[in-house]
């Protein structure tokens, strides 16, 4: 696959060819190692205009909170925040606060006791992804409507500085319809952060609507759990794109532009959702196979397995 920084240093050096093209439904042919040879100038945009770049700039100062820790973790080891199936602590060992930051741990717990027997659809835009009031009142009218079960990650965009990050709500009621609560409280449950790893790893969750990040899709592919295409900015779009080639989404949007007061109503997101539900599609079957695949690949044996080890000798023959 492409990387993340070699696609944005593809883009950049082709942002002359955008120039020349008028129309946004046009393709920009490039060179490529895999199937997806083309993007439209539209997927060019979102990494090279505004705010797609604030959130590459970003990436040092998310990669600081590992170095500085908050203070209530500084003298913890990292790789107890959260339990999951890579460190399986039990919830009771460990202080609270570690892993349950806006509540999120303690609602899937929650939601994994209650709708174990059935299946949900997961929503969960990245730790900088955000919507804005009058598309989060369009994206809980169609979980309203829908009927289906659910999970759903919400985060409250930055008030004033772009460049900050996301904020968790405070009261989920000042972002959602009035009486929304209250109408979904037998099947559905609204957090502010989630463990994204463990929610998608619990037999519960049927659909995820995604930003479509490549953490996501990876941890997607690996739960076997089908995606609902929703990418926001940066290389997600093209991510969107190479799962719809592959037949292994769901497609809503590929084309979304957050901050271009482009609402996604709710219609098209019940469909979606709908979609994605649905057991019998050809999507959820090769989501099935990938998921076959990606695990035989990390086996002894498997690509996956023996790339790592040549590469670890050859780290060893180069000191």
């Amino acid at each position: 696959m492409i990387s993340d920084i070699g696609i944005c240093v593809v883009l950049c050096m082709e942002t002359s060819k955008k120039e020349k093209i008028k129309q946004n439904s046009k393709w920009l042919e490039m060179e490529s190692r895999t199937d997806i040879r083309s993007i439209t100038r539209s997927f060019v945009d979102a990494y090279i205009e505004e705010p797609a770049q604030i959130h590459f700039i970003q990436l040092p100062q998310n990669s600081s909170e590992f170095e500085y820790p908050k203070p209530e973790t500084r003298n913890t080891d990292l790789g107890h925040l959260i339990p999951g199936f890579a460190n399986p602590v039990p919830s009771c060992v460990l202080p609270s606060f570690l892993f349950n930051k806006d509540g999120g741990y303690t609602a899937f717990v929650k939601f994994a006791e209650r709708f174990k027997d059935a299946k949900e659809v997961f929503l969960c835009f990245g730790s900088m992804g955000s919507h804005e009031p009058p598309q989060v009142k369009e994206i809980a009218l169609a979980l309203d409507r829908s009927g289906h079960k659910f999970l759903w990650s919400l985060h409250v965009p930055p008030a004033v500085d772009a460049a900050a990050g996301t904020v968790h709500f405070k009261n989920p009621e000042e972002m959602l319809p009035e009486g929304f609560l209250e109408r979904i409280q037998e099947r559905g449950m609204v957090c502010g952060w989630a463990p994204q790893v463990e929610v998608l790893g619990h037999n519960a969750v049927g659909g995820f609507v995604s930003h479509c990040s490549w953490n996501s899709i990876l941890e997607s592919l690996w739960f076997s759990v089908p995606i609902v295409t929703w990418p926001m900015f940066a290389e997600q779009q093209l991510n969107a794109y190479m799962m719809k080639k592959l037949g292994l989404a769901v497609v809503m949007r590929l084309d979304y532009r957050k901050g271009i007061s482009d609402v996604v109503m709710a219609d098209e997101i019940e469909e979606g959702v709908r979609q994605v539900m649905d057991a019998g599609r050809e999507v959820r079957k090769k989501v099935k196979k990938t998921e076959e695949m990606a695990r035989k690949a990390v086996m002894n044996g498997g690509s996956s397995f023996n790339s790592i080890g040549r590469f670890i000798e050859d780290m060893i023959g180069n000191i």
